[in-house]
């Protein structure tokens, strides 16, 4: 996801300075006049604005947070740290709290899709949003501001968890009527055609037999994604039986050494 939002703001005509554990691509890379830093204070430094996109909640502190090379350690510090990263809320407030602190503006900014077309769920307050707005406007095409910091994180969860309930529904309810001998096609035609209709069948309707989809996360970061969505549901004296499943299932799938393939792999799971 970085350097693709790396790649949109190079051809933008941005200066561009890339910090990355994988650096196979670095060659290529300072041809087209993108940089690259050795660590995260030496490429924040000086920058107006610093996007993080790593895996999880531990990453995004230790490139923020880091005593000795976090980005808030910079020697000219940037003017604000947008994280669009699905981590925990705890690390969003952490995060939120050090920028504030040392006088760096940060926007919770965790992302749907794909640079140029992302859809941004922004948690910010409003002033640092009308600022840096238009640098959010050129990596996608909407920005919702959900609310100050912690909102956005709040409603990636909850977009993981509303997409990834409706994708296993659907697969389990094909799976039924496969069963009971419908035609699984015959079947999605008919669904799509009623308020039944959904991206998730969509979706499964564009694959061709056992295909997976074409994009798309693995099983892992579904799992992390689950876990994070009962931690925060947990954090607001909730527990939800319908996420605590999903865990299960995308749990044992990891268990049946699925967790690096697509998430339409999960089917394999609910078939047995």
């Amino acid at each position: 996801m970085g350097r693709q939002l790396a790649e949109v703001l190079n051809s933008a005509g941005h200066r561009i300075v890339l910090c990355d554990a994988h650096s196979a691509a670095q060659h290529d890379d300072i041809e087209r006049g993108i940089g690259w830093a050795a660590t995260p204070a030496d490429c924040a430094s000086g920058q107006d604005a610093v996007f993080i996109f790593v895996r999880t909640s531990e990453q995004v502190e230790d490139v923020v947070l880091a005593d000795v090379d976090g980005v808030l350690m910079a020697r000219v510090r940037p003017s604000v740290v947008i994280l669009g990263s699905t981590v925990s809320l705890i690390t969003t407030e952490r995060i939120d709290t050090a920028c504030r602190e040392a006088g760096v503006a940060f926007i919770d900014a965790p992302v749907n899709g794909r640079p140029p077309d992302l859809v941004i769920f922004a948690g910010t307050r409003r002033r640092d949003l009308v600022r840096f707005g238009p640098l959010l406007d050129e990596v996608s095409r909407a920005v919702h501001h959900v609310g100050p910091a912690g909102c956005g994180t709040i409603t990636k969860h909850i977009h993981q968890l509303v997409l990834y309930a409706n994708h296993l529904n659907s697969v389990v309810a094909l799976q039924l009527g496969v069963r009971a001998g419908i035609d699984e096609r015959t079947l999605l035609r008919a669904l799509l055609d009623s308020g039944a209709a959904s991206r998730a069948l969509s979706g499964l309707a564009d694959r061709t037999g056992v295909a997976r989809l074409p994009d798309g996360a693995s099983i892992d970061l579904i799992a992390k994604d689950m876990l994070l969505v009962e931690q925060t549901a947990e954090m607001f004296g909730e527990r939800w039986p319908v996420v605590a499943g999903l865990l299960q299932i995308y749990r044992a799938a990891q268990v049946a050494g699925l967790g690096s393939e697509h998430f339409d792999r999960i089917r394999e799971v609910t078939e047995q």
